[in-house]
């Protein structure tokens, strides 16, 4: 696979970001993603790169990354300005399954792994419910951080990027 394509794969895998389509760059609200970042999007400090730039739906997306050998190669790539890289989100998936070994993994599979490593560690940090109602608005703030970190909807990070066992112990603690 091409370099860019690695790339772009990898600042998936390390954040969590959508892939990015060009349907969504010449949409009417302009929506961008891993493949389609352009050098406006980025600041890098040092070994930390500092994302801001509009997702879909028109979602603003502010992270922060600290990777020194990525921060050196986003830095040059910036700095000639346009696009970070020159791949797609067609050619990012065809990278996910040459790589896996398997047409079964696919750019989201990243997505929801961040999603629930994400979901379980906020889990182990917050008290655990005691009352049903409590559990769901645990939950609910659970699906609520997720979201950010994936910059989509609670309900879309509780229905598609955290696994359910990521509640489990809550779950047995209420008797639910």
């Amino acid at each position: 696979a091409d370099k860019d394509t690695a790339l772009a794969v990898k600042l998936i895998a390390f954040t969590g970001f959508r892939p990015g389509s060009d349907a969504d760059t010449q949409a009417k609200t302009k929506a961008y993603g891993a493949t389609t970042l352009e050098s406006q999007h980025v600041r890098v400090d040092g070994d930390t790169m500092h994302f801001d730039f509009i997702g879909k739906e028109g979602v603003r997306q502010q992270h922060e990354l600290t990777d020194s050998a990525m921060a050196k190669e986003i830095r040059e790539r910036a700095a000639k300005g346009g696009r970070l890289f020159q791949t797609s989100q067609t050619k990012a998936l065809a990278y996910m399954k040459q790589t896996m070994g398997s047409d079964e993994f696919k750019t989201k599979d990243l997505r929801t792994w961040i999603g629930t490593t994400t979901g379980y560690a906020k889990v182990t940090e917050m008290p655990a419910p005691k009352t049903q109602k409590e559990l769901k608005a645990s939950v609910n703030a659970v699906a609520e951080h997720v979201s950010r970190r994936l910059g989509n909807a609670p309900s879309m990070a509780l229905a598609r990027y955290i696994d359910p066992a990521v509640f489990n112990s809550w779950r047995a603690g209420v008797g639910a």
